[in-house]
């Protein structure tokens, strides 16, 4: 049902006039990255999907999910460490987290695209409930940059579309109240 629903979103995503072309700013964060060329690790968030960053002394990185490779690259440092990416979600994208605190513009033409773009991902990286997150994450509009994405406050209307009225069960949506805050 989730996966209907995200479908339906995309579909109304594409249909509202002037939706499809928000902007896609993704925020993110590093938790407590190196200040040298190191082999550490910290957690970091990015678009909403949050992970570890595990990094060498070499001077590459990579952030797992749920144990799966979803961003890398390479970081150098001289009073602090810049991290330059060059794939993310599946995708070889050209990325860079200068500070511990930002935002990434112009990878993705709106947040439905970014979201699309993870429930891919994790489609063919995940199984079970890890999958579910990771895409929830990336939909829940916390890593993105809502002051710069009005998108998603229609993306939040598109899916209270589907509450339905009607006993739960009959396949209207009554019984999910537009995919938010589903039990575990």
């Amino acid at each position: 049902m989730r996966y209907l629903l995200l479908a339906a979103l995309l579909v109304v995503s594409l249909a509202v006039p002037g939706f499809a072309q928000q902007s896609g700013t993704l925020s993110f964060s590093l938790g407590n990255p190196p200040t040298t060329l190191s082999a550490t690790s910290f957690s970091a968030t990015i678009g909403g999907v949050k992970g570890t960053v595990t990094t060498t002394a070499s001077g590459t990185w990579t952030m797992t999910v749920a144990g799966q490779t979803f961003a890398s690259g390479t970081y150098s440092c001289a009073s602090s460490c810049s991290f330059t990416g060059s794939t993310l979600s599946g995708k070889s994208l050209s990325f860079s987290l200068t500070n511990t605190s930002g935002t990434l513009t112009g990878l993705f033409a709106n947040h439905g695209a970014w979201v699309s773009t993870v429930a891919n991902w994790a489609n063919g990286h995940l199984s079970g409930r890890n999958r579910g997150d990771v895409v929830s994450q990336a939909s829940g509009g916390k890593g993105h940059d809502p002051a710069h994405d009005p998108s998603h406050g229609l993306a939040q209307s598109a899916s209270n579309l589907n509450q339905g009225g009607g006993p739960p069960g009959n396949g209207n949506g009554a019984e999910h109240g537009g995919g938010q805050g589903h039990g575990k």
